[in-house]
Formats: C-alpha cells, sequence, structure tokens
C-alpha cells in the first residue's frame, strides 16, 4: 500500500519536497493508517487532534492514542478542545455543523502560525461514494455529485485511491493502533445509513463499484469545473459585502435568466432548492418576506436580499447586571461602573452609552426590539416608538431584526449602539455612572 500511496502522492496530489503538511488525525483507522504512511515517507508534516469533547473519557483516550503515537514518532503534535455542546447551543448550529466550524478553523489558525501550506484529511474511496449519495439525497445537485475531490485548494485527501477494506487490511497487518467511534456504527446517522444498508446493496449490483464512481465522479467534476468559472463571474456581478453580510440587488438578479448560476449562488449560503424557488417567487414581490438556511437568513427588501449569519434566535434576552462582558446580537457588551464624566467625544460615540446608576433596577434585560416599544430618546421631550426611530434613522431591515434595548423597570434606557433614554441621563452631579460599550 505504501508504493500506491506514495504513486498517488506524486501523480494526483502532485505532492512537492518543499511542500509542509499538517494531518488532521482523530485516532480512527483511516486518519492511523495516514500517519504510519507518511510516517515512512520523507515529507514534512505536523498533526493536529480535535478533541470534541462528545464522548466524555472515549475522546480524551482517542486524544491520548494520537499525543503518544506521535510522541513515540517524534513528530509535531497539537491537541484542541472544545465544549462542542455548548459552542452549538450559542451559535444555533447542529453539533456536527459546529463541530465541522470549529475543527476547520482551527486547522487554518495552525497552518498560519506553524508556517505549513497543506492540510490532509484521510477521506478514503468509499468516504468519496458515500459523500455522493448523501449529496444525492439532499438534492445538492452536481456540485455535491462529484463526491470528494482529492485536491480542493490547499486541502488534500492522500487516501481516496484505496479503500476501505484495504485501509482496515494495511491497519491489522501493520498492528496499527487505532480507535473505534460508536457513532460510525449509529443508524440515525444518513452517513452511517448509506454505509451499513444502501453501498453494500449496489455494491451487490456492481462489485467494481469505487472505481466505476470513481470515473463517472471525475466527469462530474469536470462539468462543474466548467460552470462554476461561470458561476464566479455572475457572483461578482450580482452579490456585494455589507458590514451585517451580503446583499444582491433585485434587478440585477432578474437580469441574470439563469437559474442554475441563481441557484448556486443562494446553495452558498446553505439554501436548499425548494427554498431558493421561494426565494424567486415571494422573495422578489414581498418585502420583508424572511427565508432561513440552517446557518443564514435572508430579508428581501424593497430593492435587494439581504443575507446575514444566523446568530442568535429572534427572542434572545439575557439579565444584565452592574459590570461583565456579554455575547449579543450587537457584538460583545462591556459593562462597568464609573464616577467620572465622560469627554464629549464618548458621549457622542453611539457604541457607548453612560447612564444613571442610581436611576437604573438592575438585573437590567437586554432582549430584542417589540412592535409596540416606545421610548425617550435623549433630548426629546415625549416618548417615541422604537419602530418610528429606526424608520427616521433609515436602519436596514436586518439590522432591524438584530436591534436589542436595555430595559429597565419596563422602560427602555438605551437603544443599543444607537441612543440613550432621557429618562437616564447623566449630569455633572451624577455620582455613579453605568457605563455600556460595545467592544
Amino acid at each position: 500500500m505504501l508504493r500506491s500511496f506514495l504513486t498517488y502522492l506524486k501523480s494526483t496530489i502532485k505532492l512537492q519536497e518543499q511542500n509542509r503538511l499538517l494531518l488532521a488525525i482523530s485516532g480512527g483507522v483511516d486518519s492511523m493508517v495516514m500517519l504510519d504512511l507518511f510516517s515512512q515517507l520523507p515529507y514534512y508534516f505536523e498533526v493536529a487532534h480535535v478533541n470534541f469533547s462528545l464522548r466524555g473519557k472515549d475522546s480524551d483516550a482517542d486524544e491520548n492514542l494520537v499525543r503518544d503515537t506521535c510522541q513515540k514518532l517524534k513528530i509535531p503534535f497539537h491537541a484542541r478542545k472544545f465544549d462542542t455542546q455548548k459552542e452549538g447551543e450559542e451559535a444555533g448550529m447542529s453539533t456536527q455543523m459546529i463541530a465541522r466550524q470549529l475543527r476547520y478553523h482551527w486547522f487554518e489558525e495552525l497552518l498560519e502560525t506553524q508556517n505549513l501550506n497543506l492540510l490532509a484529511t484521510a477521506h478514503h474511496a468509499d468516504d468519496h461514494l458515500e459523500t455522493a449519495l448523501l449529496n444525492l439525497v439532499r438534492g445538492t445537485g452536481i456540485s455535491g455529485l462529484k463526491g470528494i475531490l482529492p485536491v480542493n485548494g490547499h486541502i488534500v485527501r492522500p487516501l481516496l485511491f484505496a479503500s476501505k477494506a484495504e485501509v482496515m487490511a494495511y491497519a491489522k497487518g501493520k498492528k496499527i493502533k487505532w480507535r473505534e467511534d460508536s457513532s460510525n456504527s449509529s443508524r440515525k446517522y444518513k452517513r452511517n445509513f448509506i454505509r451499513h444498508e444502501v453501498v453494500p446493496k449496489l455494491k451487490e449490483l456492481n462489485l467494481s463499484l469505487l472505481t466505476t464512481f470513481d470515473e463517472t465522479a471525475q466527469k462530474f467534476a469536470m462539468d462543474n469545473m466548467f460552470i462554476q468559472t461561470q458561476f464566479e463571474e455572475f457572483k461578482e456581478q450580482v452579490l456585494r459585502k455589507e458590514p451585517f453580510g451580503f446583499s444582491v440587488k433585485k434587478d440585477l438578479l432578474l437580469e441574470k435568466t439563469n437559474e442554475a448560476l441563481v441557484y448556486r449562488l443562494f446553495a452558498e449560503f446553505d439554501f436548499d432548492f425548494k427554498t431558493v424557488k421561494k426565494i424567486l417567487v415571494d422573495g422578489l414581490n414581498k418585502t420583508g418576506a424572511v427565508f432561513e438556511s440552517e446557518s443564514y437568513e435572508l430579508v428581501s427588501d424593497r430593492d435587494e436580499f439581504l443575507i446575514q449569519i444566523k446568530r442568535f434566535s429572534i427572542d434572545f434576552s439575557t439579565e444584565i447586571d452592574e459590570k461583565g462582558l456579554y455575547e449579543t446580537p450587537a457584538g460583545r457588551l462591556k459593562v462597568s461602573v464609573v464616577q467620572n464624566y465622560p469627554s464629549s467625544e464618548d458621549l457622542k460615540d453611539p457604541q457607548k452609552a453612560f447612564l444613571d446608576f442610581d436611576k437604573l433596577d438592575f438585573p437590567l434585560l437586554l432582549r430584542k426590539w417589540q412592535l409596540g416599544d416606545r421610548f425617550q430618546p435623549f433630548g426629546m421631550k415625549g416618548s417615541k416608538l422604537v419602530s418610528d426611530y429606526l424608520i427616521d434613522e433609515k436602519v436596514s431591515i436586518p439590522e432591524k431584526r438584530q436591534q436589542m434595548v436595555l430595559v429597565s423597570n419596563e422602560v427602555i434606557v438605551w437603544l443599543v449602539g444607537r441612543r440613550a433614554s432621557e429618562k437616564v441621563k447623566i449630569g455633572k452631579k451624577t455620582l455613579q455612572i453605568l457605563k455600556l460599550e460595545i467592544v
């Protein structure tokens, strides 16, 4: 297998002597085989292991195996532990999605800090087939039917030439130690169902299924490359980066009649085919219509679609004490008590608020604004609807949906990031000042 591995590295991965790799090693049989194979070759590499803390002591045992193996082989080892469950709940994302995001974000950091230029993962030929079948079930289109690419930017998959059976045979023959993840046998995951139920049936129809599929996937990949070239030009014309996320002008979208390109654009934000159809019907005609994917929210404004990452639920609220640091849809909020009167520059900064401490009832409540909310903006005699204030300030729909208010005893004392209330204004004789700052 070593000879086939080396051939694949040179002919398909096109690995060069000057390349410096980061190997993603979980402790499972696939990645431990990849580690063993690389340890017999002259290429420079380091190892990264992510402990997702999802399987208790088993997760720690995975990390210990990889660490011990690297110590024996004298290979630089890096480990990172995440509270994946908590991270997912805070981000409003599924466990699998947040785990993938955390994993690859950390890998990117390591590549930069360790001066490495390639990331190697241990996907094999069976993974390649399962991914394409899973994408077929999900309805991802031609881009998903190509399966897993051997080279995708700086990410390489050196084991794609080998089947799972070949990987297992090599591991057993070399007496390589590895860890079993019990979740890999659970039928509740779609991939496992495909692996254990669907693929064996397909192999009964075609004993050379992996080879046949790989040839088909290469054709899909070539077709996809052509479409992607057209898509990049299209995206450059219609998609614009905004402070809150992205915007797409409706008139530009209507000029481009190729639905395949339009679908691919919204698919980049995790919208499925059915939702894209709704966006193009309801979204074009209904201002204020909202569409959600697992990770993004799209809002139909008058002349454009506005897209932003979903970070917090619409009913977000949290109690605020006299001091501390809080994660909010508006950003990180720092709260403290000060005695010195703020400078005129600080008072003009909308990201800061200075409130009379003695006029507040703690704990304060930080929540999303609601229809019917009123407050008395600083400098005004009467009150005003928050909705009217936001309209007058020409606040965009995505920003409106994320707008927070700070409440003391059912009275809004700060329209976060915009204006404090007249009711809690400070003066030169104010003894204690509550300072709030978005940092």
